[in-house]
């Protein structure tokens, strides 16, 4: 999926991960240089001033460094799923090329919606008490921080759409067989720790030791949860409807078979051969019905619910080794 950052770092001639570096480095530098200039440089390791300039490049690095890997498992669920799409590949690149999900105007919008919304809580015309390095930093960093946010956001969500589209032409579909869908699962569980990360680099660099147990911290982190569970299976809900389809016609074609078993007992004569062979059947199509419906619709295991699971708690687990380690030198 070609994005207009992707295009940017193209022409820059960089490495992803090499462009990462330079803007992590480079806001960096802007938030070192910003605290010698204004004369608070002694101050400036002290808790709240280090966790408050720092925030920015390291949730930019994050955030750069994440979109590879969002970009790495859409592409492995659309490769597996290619084999189930009756098309040419000339058809099928058409396909994804028509349906690529981000479209420029988008982007722009995304990308201007995070500036505005960086740039208004910091209220330059409210005047102050002067002209300051660091302010100048925060008008420059924020608003870059925030449209980047807001693009993450939006590419992440519009990256499932070829795949929800890929799901429309799907054919032959084995309700037993979850593994060309397993991809699908692994990208929802991709989408949901990317966003869990965001949020433990918030609770370490925002809050502090502030409490995670306040209303507050509570709400955020409840918020956190909840948009990581609904990344997961929002991903996988093509995937469910495709295979919860699969498996409504399997079972219907099995208790098609059942009927016509039991219809077929009437009239023949207890202890035939042809009523022997007849139980027979019917105790196969029974047996059979049973693990049709065992089948899972969603392509998870267990091993990625864990993994969700203890995601979810890691913005609290450092909340406390941060709340311990200031008990410990204070």
């Amino acid at each position: 999926m070609s994005s207009l950052l992707a295009r940017l770092i193209d022409r820059t001639g960089l490495s992803w991960y090499r462009f990462t570096a330079i803007v992590t480095l480079t806001l960096f530098f802007l938030a070192f240089a910003t605290a010698y200039l204004d004369g608070i440089w002694d101050q400036f390791f002290s808790a709240d001033h280090w966790r408050t300039m720092l925030f920015a490049p390291v949730i930019m690095a994050y955030m750069l460094s994440i979109i590879p890997p969002l970009g790495e498992s859409s592409e492995r669920a659309i490769a597996a799923l290619r084999p189930y799409v009756p098309l040419d590949d000339k058809a099928f690149a058409q396909l994804l090329r028509s349906e690529s999900g981000t479209t420029p105007r988008g982007e722009w919008i995304a990308l201007a919606v995070g500036a505005v919304g960086g740039f208004l809580p910091l209220a330059p015309w409210a005047g102050g008490e002067g002209f300051a390095w660091i302010a100048v930093y925060w008008y420059v960093a924020n608003p870059v921080v925030m449209s980047l946010l807001a693009w993450c956001i939006y590419v992440a969500f519009a990256s499932s759409k070829p795949v929800a589209v890929i799901h429309r032409h799907l054919s032959d579909i084995d309700p037993f067989d979850l593994s060309p869908f397993e991809p699908v699962g692994r990208q929802g569980l991709v989408s949901s720790l990317a966003f869990v990360g965001g949020g433990a680099l918030s609770v370490l660099f925002q809050l502090g030791d502030q409490d995670l147990l306040e209303s507050s911290s509570l709400i955020a982190h409840g918020a956190l949860i909840l948009i990581a569970v609904f990344v997961f299976f929002h991903t996988m809900r093509h995937t469910h409807r495709v295979l919860s389809q699969a498996k409504a016609q399997e079972l219907g074609t099995v208790r098609q078979h059942i009927v016509a078993a039991y219809r077929s007992v009437a009239g023949l004569a207890p202890g035939s051969q042809e009523l022997s062979t007849l139980s027979t059947k019917l105790g196969f199509w029974q047996e059979y019905e049973k693990r049709v419906k065992a089948t899972r619709t969603w392509p998870y295991d267990l091993g990625m619910l864990r993994t969700l699971f203890l995601s979810v708690l890691t913005p609290v687990a450092i909340n406390l080794v941060q709340r311990l380690i200031g008990l410990l030198f204070s």
